[in-house]
């Protein structure tokens, strides 16, 4: 009889003990709150606000083009080529950390790679590759900064013509 007291007394005390907290027994189960949110209709909208599309933080500036620059960099921006002109990436970058390497890579239109070339910059922030000469067609040029894409061009290679053969 003595253990069915003590029992009976430990549970009076918890009661006890809850209620001077303020929470009763009920009070400590957990409770859900609902909270109704008004969903609203953004289709048809109209939004003013321009994004800038996000640039990464280590590139400067980049270009393509047929045409170097006394510094070795590409002067002006050409897409559109003629076969067998050369075609050169320039990449410059604001930061060049240790161990860094630069690289283009070119895919065809069906989605092959046709050339890949890497290097070294060596503390360099400036970098220009030449591209082998392309064959007639759409291709994807891309520039990396260590496994980061820097630059990606759309070029299309078109053939020569009989006039363009003459002048050259």
């Amino acid at each position: 009889m003595r253990k069915s007291t003590l029992v009976f007394l430990a549970i009076i005390l918890a009661a006890s003990a809850c209620r001077k907290n303020g929470t009763t027994a009920s009070t400590l189960r957990s409770s859900t709150r609902t909270t109704a949110v008004a969903v609203k209709d953004e289709r048809n909208a109209k939004v003013n606000k321009l994004i800038d599309p996000a640039i990464p933080k280590f590139i400067d500036k980049n270009a393509i083009g047929d045409q170097l620059g006394p510094d070795g960099t590409v002067t002006g921006e050409l897409t559109t080529f003629r076969a067998g002109e050369p075609v050169y990436v320039t990449m410059r970058f604001k930061q060049s950390p240790a161990g860094l390497q630069s690289s283009v890579h070119v895919l065809d239109e069906s989605r092959k790679q046709v050339y890949t070339e890497a290097k070294p910059m060596k503390g360099a922030k400036v970098v220009t590759f030449k591209l082998p000469p392309l064959k007639p067609g759409h291709y994807e040029v891309s520039g990396y900064w260590g496994g980061n894409v820097a630059a990606e061009y759309q070029v299309n290679v078109e053939r020569k013509t009989k006039r363009d053969r003459v002048k050259k």
